[in-house]
């Protein structure tokens, strides 16, 4: 029976150490998927005061409103200014789809947690199972033969 036993605890033992690892590996995960996030939203900053003082120095230029339109038209119809706003829109979504898997690991840390305190729970139950048996003394045997 104490053979049984330490095979028992130590598989507990084995999916705990398991289960510590999996949420070691998710944390890890969360905090490169932050590091990506904060990088990503630095880089979409930096385009958008880059855009913005762009705009700001168009619309200080000393001339005509008819004049101000025509740059400003011809700003947008260059490839940079296309360039620029697809590298925008690309970083945004990013940073959405980020957010997203960031939403999804956290599902993922609550249902494993869950799981974890029902393993606990079943772990708990076998024991007193096992201390309800070993109190009533039944003969191992019968019950493995079918004759109780």
């Amino acid at each position: 029976m104490l053979i049984f036993k330490r095979k028992q605890s130590g598989g507990t033992k084995q999916l705990e150490e398991n289960v510590k690892a999996s949420f070691e590996g998710v944390r890890q995960d969360t905090n490169v998927l932050w590091q990506w996030v904060q990088y990503l939203q630095s880089q979409n900053d930096e385009m958008r005061r880059s855009l913005d003082d762009n705009t700001a120095a168009l619309q200080q230029l000393p001339t005509a409103e008819i004049v101000r339109q025509e740059v400003q038209e011809a700003v947008e119809k260059s490839d940079v200014f296309s360039q620029l706003m697809d590298r925008i829109r690309h970083v945004e979504h990013r940073v959405d789809r980020l957010a997203h898997v960031e939403q999804r690991i956290s599902v993922i840390e609550g249902s494993q947690k869950d799981v974890f305190a029902r393993l606990k729970e079943l772990h708990s139950h076998v024991s007193e199972v096992g201390n309800l048996r070993r109190q009533t003394l039944i003969p191992r045997n019968s019950y493995y033969s079918g004759t109780r």
